[in-house]
């Protein structure tokens, strides 16, 4: 697995004004937390963000913080498009449109097929939010604390 390329992201993210954060159909804890988590960070840095689960919030995660915020797909024009806790593009369903280019896959699967332009995947870690947490200090991001 080659390095990844922290500059070269931080960089893109800093010029994206608005961007889309989604994960995977059916999706669990991981999933919700992970766009949740990533979407608070983003807002609080000043981005315009746009949070996606094809399927929605599962009934029992529904009163997290945030939660209301999370639309069946993304609409209107974005900057940049995150994918948290997918392995794979198909598992994002309508979330996106099928057009859409994926630019930072962020996951810990080890399935992952590295579809994104940037891919952050380590298998060793227990969680996608895991990952995050590397992610969002890394990218110089408000660490959400709820």
């Amino acid at each position: 697995m080659r390095e990844f390329p922290w500059g070269e992201v931080r960089q893109a993210l800093r010029v994206a004004q608005r961007v889309a954060v989604v994960s995977h159909v059916r999706p669990d804890g991981d999933a919700v937390g992970s766009v949740l988590g990533l979407g608070w960070a983003l807002r609080t840095a000043g981005k315009q963000v746009s949070l996606a689960l094809a399927d929605g919030v599962p009934f029992n995660l529904r009163h997290l913080p945030g939660a209301e915020d999370i639309a069946p797909q993304v609409t209107g024009e974005v900057d940049w498009v995150i994918v948290v806790d997918a392995s794979d593009r198909g598992r994002v369903g309508t979330a996106l449109p099928a057009e859409a280019v994926v630019d930072l896959n962020i996951d810990h699967h080890k399935t992952n097929t590295a579809y994104a332009r940037y891919n952050l995947v380590n298998p060793e870690a227990v969680s996608t939010t895991a990952v995050l947490v590397e992610f969002i200090a890394e990218m110089g991001l408000p660490l959400p604390q709820e």
